[in-house]
C-alpha cells in the first residue's frame, strides 16, 4: 500500500513544487510593478506641488518672505518684552525700527539707481561701441558670411516681414511697481503678526500634545530650531554685508562710480545662489566698459568681484556656517 501511494503523489509533490517556483519568479516582476507605480505618483506629486507652488508664487513668496525676517527679529521683541513692554509695542516697535532702515537705506540709494535706468538707453549704446571695438575680427567674419548669404540669395524672393509690437516700457513698469507695493504691503503685514504672536501661535501648537513631558520636548524642538535658523540667517546676513563691504572698497579703488550702490547690490544678490553672482558679474562688467576707456582697466571690475566671490564662497562661508 506504501509503494503505490508514494507513487501517486510524486505528481502532486512535483506540480506543488512547480507553483512555488512559479510563484517566486513572479514576486520580484510585482515588487517591480509596486516600485515603478510608487516612483511614478512620488515623481507626479512633486511636479504637481512645483507648479501649484508656481501659480500661487505671487501668495506663497510673501508668506515666507515674512517667516524668514520673523526669525531674526523676533528675539528683539522677546528681549523688549522681558523688560515689560507689552508684546504689541515692542512689536511695533522692532517692525517701524526695521522699515526705517530699509527705507533710509533705499532713500541714500535711489538717486544713484535712477539715474542708471534712466541713462540706460545711451549707456547700452555705448557699451555696443565699445564692444564692437573688441569683436573686431569676429565682427568681419560675420560681415563676410551675411555678404555671401546675400549673394546666394535669390533677388527674386518674396521676403515676409514680421513685426511685433512690444508692450511698452512704462506699463510693465507700472504693472512691476504695483505687483512689488502689493507684495510688500502683505509682507510687512504678516510680518506684524508673527512678531505679535509668534509666540502665541507656538504655545497653541504645543498645547495640542496631551503629556506636559511631550510639551516640554516640542517646545524644546521648535526653540533649537528657531536659534539655529536665526543663528544662520543673521551670520550669512554679516557675510553677505562684509561682501558687499569689500566689493564696493574694490570698485572705489579702481575708479567705479557709484560703489555703495554696487556693494549693497552683491550683498543683495549673494543671497540668489549662482543666479545672483551671474548677474553681479554682468552688470559690473558692463558699468566698467561704460566707465572705463581700456578693456584691461575695464575688466579689473568683473575680475574684483569673482575674486571677493570666490574667497567668501571657498573659504569664509565654510568656516562660520
Amino acid at each position: 500500500m506504501a509503494g503505490p501511494t508514494s507513487v501517486e503523489s510524486f505528481p502532486i509533490n512535483q506540480q506543488m513544487m512547480s507553483g512555488v517556483v512559479r510563484g517566486a519568479s513572479a514576486q520580484p516582476h510585482s515588487i517591480k510593478e509596486i516600485d515603478l507605480r510608487t516612483v511614478s505618483l512620488v515623481v507626479l506629486a512633486v511636479i504637481a506641488t512645483f507648479a501649484a507652488m508656481y501659480m500661487a508664487r505671487d501668495v506663497l513668496f510673501p508668506i515666507l518672505l515674512a517667516g524668514v525676517l520673523a526669525f531674526p527679529l523676533l528675539p528683539l521683541v522677546r528681549t523688549l518684552v522681558r523688560l515689560r513692554v507689552p508684546r504689541f509695542v515692542a512689536a511695533t516697535a522692532i517692525l517701524i525700527l526695521a522699515l526705517t532702515t530699509v527705507t533710509v537705506g533705499a532713500i541714500r540709494l535711489f538717486e544713484p539707481a535712477t539715474t542708471w535706468v534712466q541713462d540706460a538707453p545711451r549707456q547700452m549704446r555705448e557699451v555696443e561701441t565699445k564692444l564692437r571695438t573688441l569683436r573686431g575680427p569676429w565682427q568681419r567674419f560675420q560681415e563676410a558670411s551675411r555678404s555671401v548669404e546675400e549673394m546666394t540669395d535669390s533677388p527674386d524672393a518674396s521676403k515676409l516681414k514680421v513685426e511685433v509690437a512690444a508692450e511698452p516700457l512704462s506699463d510693465r513698469v507700472m504693472w512691476l511697481t504695483q505687483k512689488l507695493a502689493i507684495g510688500a504691503v502683505v509682507t510687512v503685514c504678516l510680518l506684524f503678526l508673527l512678531l505679535a504672536l509668534g509666540d502665541n501661535l507656538v504655545d497653541t501648537v504645543v498645547n495640542l500634545q496631551t503629556s506636559d513631558e511631550s510639551r516640554k520636548h516640542w517646545r524644546g524642538v521648535m526653540h533649537r530650531v528657531e536659534t539655529m535658523i536665526s543663528n544662520y540667517l543673521l551670520t550669512y546676513s554679516m557675510i553677505n554685508a562684509g561682501l558687499g563691504t569689500i566689493i564696493g572698497l574694490g570698485l572705489w579703488w579702481i575708479g567705479m562710480p557709484n560703489p555703495m550702490l554696487w556693494g549693497v547690490m552683491a550683498a543683495l544678490l549673494n543671497f540668489i545662489p549662482y543666479a545672483g553672482l551671474f548677474a553681479g558679474t554682468i552688470i559690473v562688467t558692463l558699468v566698467g566698459l561704460l566707465t572705463f576707456d581700456s578693456a584691461s582697466h575695464a575688466l579689473l571690475a568683473p575680475a574684483i568681484y569673482l575674486a571677493a566671490n570666490g574667497i567668501e564662497a571657498n573659504a569664509v562661508t565654510p568656516i562660520l556656517l
